[in-house]
């Protein structure tokens, strides 16, 4: 790790790092997918002031992004913001004839879209986002079960609400000694007792009633340091996911979400335990992903130990709170309350 052609190495690789793009946690967030009717030049325009405002919704963390009215600016002229489309056929229309016929896939310029959320006094979340695991029963009076992966009349919309906000779901591919009655109880600590999640893992319980064709759904966070709760009682299971998934992914989101104040912190991250080349590479990806940070700048590579010197846009502890976020940097105990000091694990 401490070899002269390990560092100077490093020192080469740093230039080119930090210009590269980094890997994504999340899906690709500039990628919008629109049903359109035909593939004419007023559908188009359509899809493209829909998917501007899904894009700010996911962008910014917020569900009321739509309506600012900056955003609906934009969308009278979104064609500005788009990098390239395609159309595909939608495969829902060979299921459903009221269903478009088309799909047109919309990717925007991630610096377009940045901007306009910045100019608009909208905060940014960027791509580390953590994948939430759902453990979600129906309950129709009578009986009640488990939703699992394969469930598409509940995993549908809740895909579709993850996907239009920008976040991961998964369902747990065992069960792992988590009741019914758990989950339609919220009681995340049974389940965390039962599971033991991985550092940094978030749950997302949720306990569907359907009572005579309506929907009574109830819904706890828990992990990583997070809770919070949420319910909604709907016509349909799609409107109630809509409702709930969006209360709690607003609150969690808009502690990670960076507001754009256009302040610049210049600070120092130290990380031990980076052991191996492939280490550097990963924890530079990971710093350069944060949404909170311009740019991270190797000063010091000596040991395990690498110092970065970070331009960023919020202070010592919003940072933390995103470091929080997926476990792979844990404190080191003895930092001071201005220190970033870390050990890296690498693990998510």
């Amino acid at each position: 790790m401490n070899s002269p052609r390990w560092c100077a190495t490093v020192a080469l690789l740093a230039l080119w790092l930090s210009t590269s793009s980094s890997a994504q946690v999340a899906p690709d967030l500039h990628t919008v997918q629109v049903p359109v009717a035909a593939q004419g030049a007023a559908d188009l325009q359509r899809a493209e002031a829909s998917a501007l405002r899904e894009l700010a919704v996911r962008l910014s963390g917020r569900s009321d992004a739509a309506s600012h009215a900056a955003i609906k600016a934009a969308a009278t002229a979104p064609e500005r913001y788009v990098q390239q489309y395609r159309y595909e056929r939608n495969p829902a229309a060979s299921a459903d004839s009221t269903a478009p016929p088309w799909l047109v896939q919309l990717r925007f310029s991630p610096a377009a879209a940045a901007a306009l959320l910045r100019d608009a006094g909208l905060p940014l979340w960027g791509p580390g986002r953590p994948a939430l695991q759902m453990w979600v029963v129906v309950d129709d009076g009578q009986t009640r079960r488990f939703v699992e992966a394969d469930d598409a009349a509940i995993t549908m919309p809740l895909q579709q609400q993850a996907q239009r906000r920008g976040v991961v779901i998964q369902f747990p591919p065992s069960r792992a000694g988590v009741t019914e009655n758990a989950i339609a109880q919220l009681d995340a600590g049974a389940v965390v007792a039962a599971i033991r999640p991985a550092p940094g893992e978030l749950l997302l319980l949720g306990h569907l009633h359907n009572i005579g064709g309506s929907w009574r759904t109830r819904w706890r966070l828990a992990g990583a340091g997070q809770s919070g709760d949420a319910q909604a009682d709907a016509g349909t299971v799609d409107e109630a996911v809509q409702v709930a998934l969006d209360r709690l992914i607003d609150g969690f989101a808009a502690q990670y979400a960076v507001a754009a104040v256009g302040a610049e912190e210049i600070l120092q991250l130290r990380v031990i335990g980076i052991g191996s080349f492939d280490d550097y590479i990963a924890l530079l990806r990971y710093v350069q992903e944060l949404s909170a940070v311009k740019s991270a700048t190797p000063v010091l590579v000596a040991g395990d130990e690498v110092t970065l010197q970070l331009k960023a846009e919020v202070d010592v502890e919003q940072l933390r709170r995103q470091f929080a976020l997926d476990a792979r940097l844990a404190p080191v105990a003895d930092a001071g309350p201005a220190q970033l000091q870390y050990r890296w694990s690498g693990q998510r």
